[in-house]
């Protein structure tokens, strides 16, 4: 139950010692306000239990969403130590050896005083809303500005033709715009440049989420033109063609060397994002199977013929243990979608593309 969950929340709060020292001083504030939302619910729990159905009334639903907030906040101490942590500024540099305690590195020594600065500032009424939103913003880059999707391929790409094709034969500039992008954030990170190297920051980050699909996406149709099918055919949640995935991806290899033209200039990150955002919604479909390509193959997807599944039944203990299986409607959707896009022309398969599109849209955000 939910309710029960949200009292149960601090549970799961780190101790001191596995936080970095400028992290601890946000236990307390967030702790605190977590307390005083479970104890809105647990006040309202015999009206919750009695009630018919109780997510329906307004005060329940408001104090269920407060607590959901706070609890959510209470995640911020070890993201933000995991953070502080684990970059060094030199992508050939491991992080040091963990201790006792954890310490920033050396590289993020300027931002961990600045996180503390937040920190304090929570446990202060007049500065708490505004130092709390800053802290969840940075938590956010966090899940990407360190290890962005797409990076490792990216720097081990070297001059592959794949993707030559995507980024236009500016993968090298790219590269070193990404560096260039977090070393800025970092040492602008508590001035008032944060907002302008955050957007920088983020919008690379999203083109080369992008580019890593539309490599892939290359990769697929290389295989397939050698008549071997990729990763994601040998999986029986997908089965695709090699003129099924044409007809997912359309231009996308040309727009999405547009899009690292664009990022290259390093002068509008707004128009970046925005872009990246149209990409997203219109290759919905694409996108969602090269990830899959790329996840089958490194989950080593066994070969797997209909006769197999009709005689065999689910892998593993149950089919609690088949990957993506609450999405399997929608990925049967797109493989037929696919299938009548590559035989449909013109307008129909403008239609079945934009069909697998929305039906996609769902699925891409579990996949990264």
């Amino acid at each position: 139950m939910r309710a029960l969950a949200l009292l149960d929340a601090t549970s799961s709060v780190p101790p001191p010692n596995e936080l970095v020292r400028q992290v601890r001083p946000l236990l307390e504030p967030l702790t605190a306000a977590h307390r005083r939302t479970a104890d809105n619910i647990a006040r309202l729990l015999p009206d919750m239990l009695g009630a018919p159905d109780p997510m329906t009334e307004p005060g329940l639903l408001a104090a269920m969403n407060a607590s959901e907030a706070t609890a959510a906040d209470l995640d911020l101490p070890r993201a933000l130590t995991t953070m502080l942590t684990t970059w060094t500024g030199d992508p050939t540099r491991p992080p040091p050896p963990s201790t006792r305690e954890p310490v920033p590195t050396q590289a993020l020594g300027a931002l961990a005083n600045h996180v503390q600065q937040l920190a304090i500032a929570t446990g202060k009424p007049a500065s708490a809303d505004a130092a709390l939103a800053q802290l969840r913003d940075l938590a956010n880059l966090a899940t990407f500005a360190f290890d962005m999707p797409g990076e490792r391929e990216l720097r081990r790409a070297g001059e592959s033709p794949e993707w030559r094709a995507v980024t236009d034969n500016q993968r090298g500039r790219i590269e070193f715009l990404l560096d260039q992008a977090r070393t800025d954030w970092v040492r602008l990170a508590a001035s008032d440049e944060a907002p302008a190297q955050t957007a920088r920051l983020r919008a690379v980050a999203a083109t080369v989420e992008l580019l890593r699909d539309g490599a892939e996406i290359e990769s697929m149709r290389r295989a397939f033109g050698r008549d071997r099918a990729p990763a994601i055919n040998a999986w029986p949640g997908v089965e695709l063609t090699g003129a099924g995935l044409d007809a997912l991806a359309g231009n996308l290899t040309t727009e999405l060397a547009a899009l690292a033209t664009l990022t290259a200039r390093d002068n509008d990150p707004a128009a970046v994002l925005a872009q990246a955002g149209v990409l997203r919604d219109s290759h919905a479909a694409a996108l969602s199977v090269a990830r899959l390509d790329r996840l089958a193959r490194a989950r080593n997807a066994p070969s797997c013929t209909p006769a197999a599944e009709l005689a065999l039944g689910p892998p593993g203990e149950g089919t609690r243990d088949i990957w993506m299986l609450p999405h399997r409607h929608a990925l049967a959707t797109l493989c037929r979608d696919a299938f009548e896009a590559a035989t449909a022309t013109g307008e129909k398969r403008a239609l079945f593309r934009d069909h697998a599109n929305r039906t996609a849209s769902d699925v891409l955000v579990h996949l990264q």
